[in-house]
């Protein structure tokens, strides 16, 4: 399935966009586009690299990058296969002050990839065996940069223009130090402040209806709910 495909916008085959809102408050906005049997959807949550604690610069990258990695029904190749299997995968990008989960899938596998993306964004269990992989891996991509003056350049630019102890200022990917002391309460805590579907938007692209977006939000996301707040552990990051 052809990324530019799902992506051509025509007018002639596309309808206003349509927006709701679930009892819980999560927000849904479908832009129905008929022609194609794909759906282009994503979830949009207000949160980023901004919430990051000052002495754990990266948690909300990895605590994004976790996600994915195991949840209370699934195991990450688990979640992997299921995507596979539609000739999907789930990205998940994090941002400076938005975190977006997203796939592109035919129409006929939308409830499946919904309830998918759902399990994945409500139910993360952050395995310690998972959060140690994946340590590694982004402490060796640190490591590399060591040599690689353009990817130094870009991990102090933020800093020298928003200032180190900005929100703005730090690399979004974090630094060896944090990425040493992250322990999984770190990733727990900021997924259950961050993560609600009052700050959360359902965006769906293509030969769906609202109507049909309603029905599968209602039974997939309907009983998401705010969890409980940040422990002390995170609150000591915060105040460095």
């Amino acid at each position: 399935m052809g990324g530019n495909r799902l992506c051509s916008f025509s007018p002639a085959n596309s309808k206003p966009s349509r927006s709701q809102r679930l009892a819980n408050g999560l927000n849904l906005l479908v832009v129905e586009k008929r022609g194609l049997p794909a759906v282009a959807f994503g979830l949009l949550l207000d949160t980023g690299g901004v919430k990051d604690p000052l002495a754990l610069p990266g948690l909300a990258a990895f605590s994004t990058a976790m996600l994915q990695e195991g949840t209370a029904k699934r195991t990450s190749q688990q979640i992997a296969n299921e995507f596979e299997f539609m000739g999907s995968h789930l990205a998940a990008v994090n941002g400076r002050e938005r975190t977006v989960l997203a796939a592109e899938t035919l129409s006929r596998h939308l409830p499946k990839a919904m309830e998918l993306m759902a399990d994945v964004v409500q139910n993360p269990t952050f395995p310690e065996r998972e959060i140690d992989r994946v340590r590694s891996e982004r402490l060796t991509s640190l490591r590399r940069m060591r040599d690689d003056p353009t990817a130094l350049t870009g991990r102090v630019a933020a800093g020298l223009i928003y200032g180190r102890e900005s929100s703005y200022g730090h690399p979004l990917s974090g630094n060896e130090d944090a990425l040493e002391a992250l322990s999984r309460e770190h990733l727990v805590d900021f997924f259950l402040g961050n993560y609600n579907p009052e700050s959360a938007t359902f965006v769906a692209v293509g030969d769906v209806s609202m109507e049909e977006v309603m029905r599968l939000a209602e039974e997939y996301l309907g009983n998401w709910k705010p969890q409980s707040s940040r422990s002390e552990t995170l609150d000591e990051a915060t105040n460095g």
